[in-house]
């Protein structure tokens, strides 16, 4: 078998799938969070462990921090009972919390909210583990005991990530740094929702939640630092693996982070061991590794969407370029790289719309057009404004007058993207709102297109058929 990851992959998928029938309809063992909460508030003091890097969130009624809790005890009345589970936490008292510090502390704590209007985003924090939000008010106790655990390489990683963010609050306006907070970390909290309804509308909400594109982009930047410093073939790529997977861990692992790391890191290790990868049977790597560690993880739009992409990338796109005859360009010369360059924009960006349009519809009622033509633009200035930015970090300490060159540039380009997708947003039928539609319209449409991309194969096929027949004789 030429892809045995790859299938593999869909046979697990296929197992967790009908796994989930059954799963879903058993009931979590007693003292689960669960079970204590109600769609009610009620005041509970717990005993838990920060899972996550509290996030500063600034709104209208004051600055709030949000984290993650695994409770170890909850106090009903005057008794402690066990518990476990995750709690999302939003605390308006001003803290300094750490990753694996355990806590003590008074909140409001109750299930997500019920009915049908939120519906989908309840499943979604179901599917992350969350089976309740507590709130600590700025009267309630919170008292620390310390960290729970000995050293900690995940906790190592969101420290690095605090002192980044505190860098860029430093650095930047606090506009661009909220942008650059999403761009660079993957925390978008402190983006306006006018701003996230705009980058869903030209579906370029992609440059926000770190992927393949950001991960991708830091991988360039990290071997081309180390080429820099001169650092030998085998040792660039091992060292460039290791901060890449650092990386993805200071930002949450979130799947299209995962897939592309590890993705990326086969590909590194294919340039160190010289050998050939099959990018199929990578993806279908990542895939199993990703959902057998987290099998929840099939469910997630952002699994969905992240794996569909890439899959569109490498299956439709191709096909799309030879199509069109992008393929043909002779790259040879400086212009035919240049169109060559923009065409490819072009086709990736119809490939990825095709491949997931379905989903976006039946997920989010939404077919944007005006995202074809918006990818184009925005990709490249994505490159630049994350070159510009790092590069404006790693010389904010030493060298002021350049990090402050890199900083105006990467701003200046931070406020054309935004521009770009302002404007794009108001072009008349730039996107429509659609009414809900049925799930069996996206097998429907993906068999549609699987015979228009494949109808020479199917053309064959069928005069194959048609000539065994015509041979079988009295027929």
């Amino acid at each position: 078998m030429r892809r045995p990851f790859f299938f593999l992959a869909i046979f697990i998928s296929l197992v967790i799938c009908a796994a989930n029938f059954f799963i879903s309809s058993i009931p979590y063992h007693q003292g689960h969070v669960s079970y204590f909460v109600s769609n009610t508030p009620r005041h509970f003091a717990v005993d838990g462990i920060v899972t996550s890097t509290p996030i500063l969130k600034y709104t209208a009624f004051g600055d709030t921090y949000s984290f993650l809790v695994k409770p170890k005890l909850l106090k009903i009345g005057d008794k402690w009972f066990p518990a476990h589970g995750v709690i999302s936490m939003t605390s308006y008292k001003d803290i300094e919390l750490d990753y694996d510090e355990e806590i003590i502390f008074e909140a409001e704590i109750k299930a997500p909210w019920p009915g049908k209007k939120l519906e989908g985003y309840r499943a979604y924090l179901n599917r992350k583990g969350i089976f309740a939000l507590g709130t600590i008010r700025k009267k309630d106790g919170l008292v620390s005991q310390g960290i729970s655990g000995g050293l900690s390489l995940k906790r190592f990683a969101y420290s690095v990530k605090s002192a980044l963010k505190e860098r860029i609050s430093e650095t930047f306006s606090r506009n661009a740094g909220y942008f650059l907070n999403a761009l660079l970390l993957g925390d978008r909290e402190n983006i306006s929702r006018r701003w996230k309804e705009i980058f869903a509308n030209t579906q370029t909400i992609h440059l926000l939640a770190i992927s393949g594109l950001h991960v991708g982009i830091i991988s360039f930047i990290v071997l081309f630092i180390l080429g820099a410093a001169g650092l030998p073939r085998g040792p660039k790529y091992i060292t460039a693996i290791i901060l890449v997977l650092f990386y993805a861990i200071m930002v949450g692992w979130m799947p299209s982070v995962a897939r592309s790391t590890i993705m990326g890191a086969i590909l590194m290790g294919s340039y160190v061991l010289k050998k050939n990868t099959d990018i199929y049977n990578s993806l279908g790597l990542a895939a199993c590794l990703i959902l057998i560690f987290q099998p929840n993880q099939l469910f997630d739009m952002g699994f969905i969407l992240s794996f569909g992409a890439v899959l569109s990338l490498i299956y439709i796109l191709p096909k799309i370029n030879h199509a069109l005859g992008i393929d043909r360009i002779d790259r040879k010369k400086k212009r035919g790289k240049f169109l060559y360059y923009f065409a490819v924009l072009f086709s990736g960006s119809l490939a990825v719309w095709l491949g997931l349009f379905p989903v976006i519809l039946y997920s989010f009622n939404l077919i944007s057009f005006v995202s074809l033509a918006v990818n184009i633009l925005a990709i490249p200035c994505l490159f630049i404004i994350m070159s510009l930015s790092i590069s404006a970090l790693i010389f904010s300490g030493v060298l002021g007058a350049l990090s402050g060159a890199f900083k105006e540039s990467a701003e200046f380009f931070i406020a054309v993207l935004l521009r770009i997708l302002d404007f794009s947003s108001k072009i008349p039928f730039a996107y429509f709102k659609s009414v809900p539609v049925s799930r069996t319209v996206i097998p429907l449409y993906y068999f549609i297109l699987f015979m228009v991309l494949e109808r020479d194969k199917l053309n064959r096929f069928l005069i194959h058929i048609y000539r065994k027949l015509r041979s079988i004789p009295n027929l």
